[in-house]
């Protein structure tokens, strides 16, 4: 699995489909650091930042590396007490079963919204893909009517199966050489137009079809 090493070998292309690349980087501990230190008032955040990463690292090449000793940045579990509360009780609304998995699946849709333009819910047929979003909306939209740091939360759904090509992504007429906006493109426009902070969901709910639904391109340009 390492290729770069002596004694090994590439992978051949056949298996190499199988598996998803990964990219991985070293985080910046200083710029880190300095952040969550202007987040608590300190004035001279950088210059704090700068000896607390000497010390961390000094202290982990010198001292014990044993388990208890901690020389990274530590990340706190998120804290979800408020929002399953709401998410139980749309679920009771929607007469679904807030079962651990169906909860699991709606904080890691809500994690990945947070840090992702767009993204794509691909599993089973009846896996409760749709269901998931439609509870998060809910719940997000809820805690907002009762001031929990959150907004209110609005779906534009498009089944892409349901029209051709053309029309969901627009087209350009040979004759009249003109372009027409297809269905995604005016949905983008009416959220794009609304001067609130709410949150807009343009969802392609169907199949995923590599040649119909051209997910990967328009997440780009999200």
């Amino acid at each position: 699995m390492n290729p770069g090493y002596a004694g090994r070998s590439e992978l051949p292309d056949n298996l190499k489909a199988l598996f998803r690349s990964v990219a991985m980087m070293v985080p910046d501990y200083a710029l880190i650091s300095e952040i969550t230190l202007y987040s608590f008032g300190y004035l001279q955040a950088r210059e704090l930042a700068r000896k607390l990463v000497a010390t961390y690292r000094l202290c982990s090449e010198q001292l014990s590396s044993q388990n208890h000793y901690d020389y990274g940045v530590s990340l706190p579990p998120p804290d979800y007490e408020v929002m399953e509360k709401h998410v139980r009780f749309n679920c009771e609304k929607l007469n679904l079963q807030p079962t651990p998995v169906f909860l699991e699946k709606i904080y890691q849709l809500y994690e990945m919204i947070l840090v992702r333009h767009g993204l794509m819910l691909v599993g089973y047929s009846y896996g409760a893909k749709t269901e998931c979003y439609r509870v998060l909306a809910a719940a997000l939209t809820d805690m907002k009517a009762a001031n929990e740091n959150e907004q209110i939360t609005k779906c534009y759904i498009v089944n892409p199966k349901s029209i051709y090509i053309g029309q969901l992504y627009g087209q350009f007429d040979p004759i009249s050489h003109e372009w027409t906006d297809g269905v995604l493109a005016k949905q983008f426009r009416i959220a794009a137009v609304e001067q609130t902070p709410d949150r807009k969901w343009i969802i392609f709910d169907g199949p995923v079809d590599a040649v119909r639904n051209n997910f990967k391109q328009c997440l780009r340009i999200v």
